[in-house]
């Protein structure tokens, strides 16, 4: 007896329209009038199945199914943008917050905030009754009325005065500085020091020295019962209403050689400016040089010696000058009358 065959297994493809045949389909009925063409039907089922099958088969999304994915991503879309915008809007608001923090904060870290406190009745009471402290250093005391205070007052620190002050008597200052304009009728100062320029419009009366270290402009006229001055300098005219008189040391005279001959003798009354010889001859004198004049001050150049004869004596003589730095000398190129007192006036510049 033979096995029984083992039962076919399903073909799990899906059978093409090349397998089946019309032989194999069921017998057709009658074709009617409205009927359509023998085996057209039975080709189109097949047809449909199969596509349906293959599509189901090869993975090919149906249509609801590609709509349903389209849907799914499109949410995911829109989450992810709500969370973009929800991001942003709290960077915007972060930053925000900053720049109005940092607008706000104060340019100084540590500020004293000064707190105004007004005086009450009763405080007024104790101030008036003796010593008291009211509030502390970080308040301002405001006082509106005007104020009289009858005994000294002590700042201990700076005092600050938006107003104008008037002080109808003494004001005695260690030191002050004026950093504006100051207008002061009458200022009496035991050391006055301007580091800067000084304008005065009336006039300046100083009883005790006067120094000047620098150079001094007076463009108005300068009235002084007496001027000393170590160097004088003019660029323009000199007038003098008076009489020139001149000082100092007087030179140093020493008598030449044989113009005065034996016994002679000279002698000298003036300064280095201005001055008179007197020349006393003695016997048998010659020709040469009476008299050498040696300055007390030496000259930076040699000057300018101007001498006047005086009397008919020294004006007879055939006289000439010699000229230094340090001295001058009066000569004679001939001989000068023996025994004979003849002078001479001399102007140096």
């Amino acid at each position: 007896m033979e096995p029984p065959a083992p039962p076919q297994q399903p073909n799990e493809q899906t059978e093409s329209l090349e397998g089946i045949g019309l032989n194999n389909a069921p017998a057709p009925a009658e074709p009617k009038a409205t009927d359509p063409t023998p085996g057209q039907g039975e080709i189109k089922s097949v047809r449909s199945d199969e596509i349906e099958a293959r599509s189901t088969t090869e993975g090919t999304p149906t249509p609801a199914a590609a709509e349903t994915k389209k849907n799914h991503i499109s949410d995911i879309l829109q989450r992810i943008n709500v969370y973009l915008l929800i991001f942003g809007l709290v960077i915007t608001i972060g930053i925000a917050v900053t720049v109005i923090a940092f607008i706000k904060t104060p340019s100084g870290s540590s500020q004293n905030t000064i707190k105004p406190q007004n005086l009450s009745a009763s405080q007024l009471e104790l101030l008036a009754s003796g010593s008291t402290t009211i509030g502390s250093s970080d308040q301002v005391l405001n006082i509106e009325p005007n104020s009289i205070f009858s005994g000294q007052v002590l700042i201990r620190k700076d005092l600050d005065v938006a107003g104008t002050i008037n002080v109808s008597s003494a004001l005695n200052l260690s030191s002050v500085t004026v950093s504006g304009t100051a207008n002061i009728a009458q200022i009496q100062a035991g050391k006055l020091s301007v580091s800067g320029n000084a304008s005065i419009q009336g006039q300046v009366a100083i009883n005790n020295t006067l120094d000047v270290s620098g150079a001094s402009s007076f463009s108005g006229t300068v009235t002084a019962n007496q001027l000393i001055v170590q160097s004088l300098d003019l660029s323009d005219d000199l007038t003098i209403a008076s009489h020139i008189l001149v000082s100092g040391t007087s030179p140093n005279p020493s008598p030449g050689g044989s113009a005065l001959g034996n016994g002679g003798t000279v002698s000298l009354s003036g300064t280095d400016t201005a001055g008179a010889v007197t020349i006393n001859t003695g016997s048998s004198p010659g020709a040469g040089c009476f008299i050498t004049v040696t300055f007390a001050h030496s000259f930076s150049a040699t000057p300018y010696v101007v001498i006047t004869p005086v009397g008919s004596a020294a004006g007879g003589l055939a006289y000439y000058i010699t000229r230094a730095t340090t001295n001058f000398s009066i000569c004679s190129d001939s001989a000068a009358p023996a025994s004979t007192t003849f002078g001479f006036d001399y102007v140096v510049l």
